[in-house]
C-alpha cells in the first residue's frame, strides 16, 4: 500500500502542510494545501513549480466549502483509488481516480456525526471528530484512521471496488486497555501488514497493535512514551528523545521502526518484533540544546518532524520544520543509523 506521506513545508509557511502522494502505477501528483492559509490555484501551482509538478486540477470536495483542511492522502497500491481526510469537515472523501489523466472522482463520504458542517449524502460515524491520518492495508481490506478530537482510532472494512465499506471497530482511549491515544495523528501499517502503529503527540507516545489478518479487527500491544512527558500512563514503555513526536517509518524489511521527535530535536531507532509489533528501543539521536546553543555534533534534527526510509533499507531521511533534511546510514543488522550529511537553507540549492 503507497501509503507513504512526504511532508513539504516551506520555512517562512510554517502552518502549512503540502502532501504528495504518488500512484505507483502513474506519474500523477495529488496537491493539498491548508485551506485556512487562504492558498488558491495560482499559489498551489506556484509553490509545485518548486518540485517540477505541474497542477492537472485544483480539488474541493463540496465547491460551497471556505475552507477545508486535508491532513492526509492516501493512494491504492493499483492506483486506482484515493482517499482524503479533512479535519475542519470531520470527513473522510474516497475518490475514484482516473489513471489516464489522474483526475478523481467522488464516490463516497463518511463524516463525524457531531460536524458542524454537515455534508449532504455523507455517511454519518460517531466520533469521527479532527481526522490526521489514514493507512490501509495492501488489498485494502482494512483501512484505520485517527480522530484526533476524540482520541480514537476507527477500523473500516473494504476492497479494491470501493476503496471503505463500513466501520468494524472504534478504539477510543482509556478503554479496553488503550493507553496513549491521546491526539492521535499519523497512522502506519507495517509492510507484513501485521501491526499498526500511531502517532499520538498528545501523550508523547507512540501506540501499537496487533492486526487480525481474518476480520481486520486491532489489538492493544503496547504504549511507548517520553521519559520526560507530562502524561505518564501506567504499564507504558519509556524511552528517551520521544517529546512530541510527529512522524514514523518502518523498514522495508519490518525490524525497524524509526521515529522523529519534535521537541526533542531527535531521531528515535526500534527494533520490531516480527510476530506481535512490540518495539523495543536501540538509540536516540539528538541535537542537544543548553543555555540557548546547541551543544556536541549537530546532526540536522532541530525541529524534526518527518522521516522516511529506503526502499533498499540502506537509508534513513529526517526532514525539519527550518528546512533541513538529514541522510543517515542504516545498519541491515541491528537498525542502527549513523548520521552523514544535511542539506539545508542555502546549502546545495535546497530549499532556495
Amino acid at each position: 500500500m503507497n501509503t507513504d506521506l512526504t511532508m513539504v513545508r516551506r520555512p517562512e509557511c510554517d502552518a502549512c502542510a503540502g502532501l504528495l502522494a504518488v500512484a505507483a502505477s502513474v506519474a500523477t501528483v495529488c496537491l493539498a494545501y491548508h485551506a485556512a492559509l487562504g492558498q488558491d490555484a495560482n499559489r498551489i501551482e506556484a509553490n509545485s513549480g518548486l518540485f517540477g509538478v505541474r497542477v492537472i486540477a485544483t480539488y474541493r470536495p463540496d465547491d460551497r466549502a471556505e475552507r477545508w483542511e486535508p491532513r492526509a492522502i492516501t493512494v491504492s497500491e493499483s492506483g486506482g483509488l484515493l482517499f482524503v481526510v479533512d479535519a475542519s469537515r470531520d470527513a473522510l472523501f474516497v475518490h475514484v481516480r482516473n489513471r489516464e489523466n489522474g483526475k478523481l472522482k467522488l464516490i463516497r463520504t463518511f463524516q463525524g456525526s457531531q460536524s458542524q458542517l454537515p455534508l449532504e449524502g455523507a455517511t454519518a460515524l460517531d466520533g469521527l471528530l479532527s481526522p490526521s491520518g489514514m493507512a490501509a492495508s495492501t488489498d485494502l481490506a482494512t483501512s484505520c484512521v485517527s480522530a484526533r478530537a476524540s482520541d480514537s482510532l476507527f477500523v473500516f472494512s473494504g476492497d479494491a471496488s470501493v476503496g471503505i465499506r463500513s466501520e468494524v471497530q472504534r478504539i477510543r482511549n482509556g478503554m479496553d486497555g488503550v493507553r496513549g491515544l491521546d491526539d492521535p495523528q499519523q497512522v502506519v501499517f507495517s509492510p507484513d501488514e501485521k501491526s499498526v502503529y500511531v502517532v499520538c503527540p498528545g501523550a508523547d507516545a507512540i501506540v501499537v497493535f496487533e492486526r487480525n489478518p481474518k476480520t481486520g479487527k486491532l489489538l492493544f500491544v503496547q504504549c511507548i512514551q517520553s521519559s520526560a512527558t507530562q502524561s505518564l500512563v501506567s504499564g507504558s514503555t519509556v524511552v528517551n528523545g520521544l517529546l512530541r513526536p510527529t512522524q514514523l517509518a518502518v523498514s522495508p524489511d519490518g525490524l525497524n521502526v524509526y521515529v522523529t521527535g519534535f521537541k526533542d530535536n531527535s531521531l528515535c531507532c526500534f527494533s520490531r518484533d516480527v510476530n506481535i509489533g512490540e518495539l523495543a528501543h536501540i538509540e536516540t539521536h539528538q541535537d542537544v540544546l543548553v543555555d540557548g546553543f546547541y551543544r556536541g555534533k549537530k546532526h540536522g534534527l532541530v525541529m524534526a518532524n518527518a522521516v522516511s526510509v529506503s526502499p533498499d533499507g540502506k537509508n534513513v531521511y529526517v526532514g525539519t520544520v527550518p528546512g533541513k533534511l538529514g541522510a543517515w546510514e542504516r545498519s541491515k543488522a541491528d537498525g542502527t543509523v549513523v548520521f552523514m550529511e544535511s542539506l539545508g537553507n542555502n546549502t546545495d540549492g535546497f530549499w532556495n
